[in-house]
């Protein structure tokens, strides 16, 4: 618990300089990092540590896609050049399947691409939303979302939990606990929103934070659900041990890898959040 405590206390003291600086390359810089350390993490995961020619595009991928998103001048740039990046990727791998005479079968190509397009594109939504106009604010609803939605799931189901939610993948979660995070997520976004319009006098539509909220709260449970499914598959207790008592990257960032993308769709697409982002 001592250990579990430390590593939170300096993770936090290391964000909140990164997220104050989100406007910098220093931002940019801290993404790319944690993606490519959450590569390696799931590599190792699956097994294909030594297979050099299909994981290195993987690292590279990684590395480039948060800073190519925040040098394209349109959402419309960006997509374009990751989609052929993505697709040149995927091309690739499916060769390497096909000349390797069954020695690189192609589940194992499936699994190395579907991971690297969720957690890459997962992580460079961050800075995607963030560049969004007046996403300076609207990225924060990321951690928002992901920390109250873990915290108090957890809560209400240790004290009220008596319904198992999805046993074969991750026993301890209750429905009860679910509903709970639920809520308290909804909640989280009414107060973050209260929290920018009294503060930086953000005129904001709180119906749509309500919506974002709801949105988040379930993205977020089902994402850490995948990551257990994940881990459950490959028997293994936790992604890394680069946070000392967490785990890796992909244990604490599992949640967060699912719900920026969907954010971001929202934000960016539908703009539900219009009087932010105008």
């Amino acid at each position: 618990m001592l250990k579990r405590t430390i590593t939170a206390v300096i993770a936090f003291a290391l964000l909140l300089p990164i997220l104050y600086l989100s406007h910098t390359w220093l931002f940019v810089a801290a993404v790319s990092a944690i993606t490519v350390i959450a590569m390696n993490e799931i590599i190792r995961c699956i097994g294909q540590t030594k297979r050099i020619a299909e994981t290195i595009p993987a690292y590279l991928i990684a590395a480039v896609l948060p800073a190519l998103a925040r040098l394209s001048q349109t959402k419309d740039n960006f997509i374009v050049v990751a989609t052929g990046i993505f697709f040149l990727y995927m091309f690739s791998l499916l060769c390497l399947s096909m000349l390797s005479k069954r020695d690189y079968p192609l589940d194992e190509a499936a699994i190395l691409f579907t991971m690297t397009f969720f957690i890459v594109m997962g992580f460079t939504s961050i800075v995607l939303l963030r560049d969004l106009p007046g996403g300076k604010y609207m990225y924060l609803s990321i951690f928002v979302a992901c920390f109250t939605t873990d915290i108090f799931a957890y809560l209400t189901g240790r004290f009220f939990g008596k319904h198992k939610l999805c046993p074969e993948v991750s026993p301890k979660k209750t429905v009860e606990g679910a509903v709970g995070g639920t809520l308290f997520c909804i909640i989280a976004f009414l107060i973050f929103g209260l929290f920018l319009e009294r503060w930086f006098g953000e005129q904001l539509n709180y119906l749509s934070l309500a919506f974002l909220g709801l949105v988040s709260a379930c993205v977020s449970q089902f994402g850490d659900l995948i990551f257990s499914s994940i881990k459950r598959k490959y028997q293994i207790k936790d992604f890394g041990n680069v946070l000392p008592g967490h785990g890796g990257f992909l244990d604490r960032c599992d949640s967060m890898i699912a719900v920026s993308p969907f954010l971001y769709m929202i934000c960016a697409i539908f703009e539900f959040v219009s009087p932010i982002l105008s």
